[in-house]
């Protein structure tokens, strides 16, 4: 019998790029209040955990995504819960919040583009791979007297998401003029050669995939991608198509069923 790999939690994640440019992407960024303070200020593919009641539903890594997607892609004010990263073993000082954004009335237009993006971009979800990472606990203390969390790995799957030139339009003017896309981070539209530039890092590993990516779409300096330091990856093969699958292969801390896990 093959021994099952330990993680703490499947965390499925999307690159969303322009495929005119695939130099430019569209992110998030870690705020403050983020649980893991050592990545503060770092840019992330969008996505989240299978973790908690909603997760229970999900079928696959690709439900996971689409299901956060939705929960997170807003052009509104929505109260965002803190109570996933408790339930990964995070202790937030709040239980809710909101992020900022432009308090501006939606037009018609509006609604419309967001409402074609919100619709039509999961449904082009592709999948790049499944990515087992190891996050020390060197790493989440850097900068983070605070923090106690230990060391953790965790699985990722990653998705590639195509934006159409009409919709990458589209999604920079909603930006533009609202700021902020996400519920749960502050979303940035921004490119290979800008984040090369700026020396901007990435959280959570996922700094090894968005140079892969980069370099799989043949863009130019993709090797220069900045790394943050201590973080290992194990590419594990393409995402699977249900978490049966997942739990046979690894043994899994953190999922929506806990009363299972124990």
């Amino acid at each position: 019998m093959i021994e099952r790999v330990g993680i703490v939690s499947i965390a499925s994640v999307a690159i969303l790029y322009r495929k005119t440019n695939p130099g430019e992407v569209f992110l998030d960024i870690k705020t403050p209040g983020y649980p893991l303070t050592a990545f503060v200020g770092m840019i992330c593919p969008i996505g989240g955990n299978w973790i908690g009641d909603q997760a229970q539903a999900d079928l696959n890594p690709l439900a996971t995504w689409r299901r956060e997607f939705e929960e997170e892609f807003t052009i509104t004010t929505k109260v965002a819960s803190l109570a996933e990263t408790r339930l990964l073993g995070d202790d937030p000082k709040e239980e809710f919040y909101t992020t900022p954004r432009n308090l501006i009335i939606p037009s018609r237009t509006d609604l419309i583009d967001f409402t074609l993006l919100k619709h039509n971009l999961p449904l082009r979800a592709e999948p790049f791979g499944d990515f087992l990472v190891t996050v020390p606990k060197s790493v989440l203390d850097r900068n983070a007297p605070e923090n106690r969390r230990p060391g953790y790995t965790a699985l990722h799957p990653y998705w590639l998401v195509e934006v159409f030139e009409d919709e990458w339009r589209a999604l920079v003017a909603l930006h533009q003029k609202f700021g902020n896309l996400s519920c749960e981070s502050q979303s940035v539209i921004t490119s290979l050669p800008q984040i090369i530039a700026e020396g901007q890092l990435t959280c959570c590993g996922h700094d090894v995939v968005m140079r892969e990516f980069f370099q799989q779409m043949g863009c130019a300096n993709a090797e220069g991608y900045p790394m943050l330091e201590g973080i290992t990856f194990e590419h594990r093969g393409m995402p699977l198509d249900s978490y049966d699958k997942y739990r046979a292969e690894y043994d899994i801390t953190r999922t929506p069923f806990f009363n299972e896990n124990k």
